[in-house]
């Protein structure tokens, strides 16, 4: 089975994508269960279909009943990176929500900075106008000795530190 997508705009769907393959247990008289999770989407609208392909060939589509609908989250949340502890690469996931009085498009300023023990400022991962999703930032740390740093979001009126270590 290919799994494919599309993305569904005010003009209308865009073009069928393949985004993924599950391989099929051919002709059977017992029920079968397939499952596929497509993770990490931003917001929007999006349609899914599943192509079957017989062995001679022949090939038929299944498109799902209804749209699928990603909202915006709706709260900041600031995950642990991972892996943690981490030898040098790790990921940092937040969410940014879609702030009251403020205006879809306009986005919130957003910073993401690396701090030692002590509080020095050592490398400012984002600095920049985010509109509302989920977001992951890779940090590098191959720079830095192994020990203990911090990682600060700050977003709009939301702050949040978080702990990480490092082991070489």
């Amino acid at each position: 089975f290919d799994i494919e997508r599309t993305t569904v705009t005010l003009s209308g769907a865009g073009g069928w994508k393949k985004i993924a393959f599950i391989t099929g247990n051919g002709t059977t008289t017992q029920p079968k269960g397939y499952l596929y999770e497509d993770k990490k989407l931003t917001k929007g609208t999006y349609r899914y279909r599943l192509k079957q392909t017989d062995y001679n060939g022949n090939f038929e589509y299944f498109e799902l009943a209804g749209d699928v609908i990603i909202a915006p989250p709706n709260k900041f949340t600031v995950s642990q990176n991972y892996p943690n502890p981490s030898n040098p690469n790790t990921t940092i996931l937040f969410n940014i929500p879609l702030l009251r009085g403020v205006s879809e498009g306009w986005g919130v300023f957003t910073s993401l900075i690396i701090y030692d023990i002590i509080g020095n400022e050592l490398k400012v991962l984002l600095n920049q106008q985010l509109q509302p999703g989920s977001y992951s930032i890779n940090f590098d740390a191959s720079g830095l000795a192994s020990g203990m740093y911090f990682y600060k979001l700050v977003s709009g009126d939301f702050t949040q530190t978080k702990k990480m270590l490092l082991i070489k």
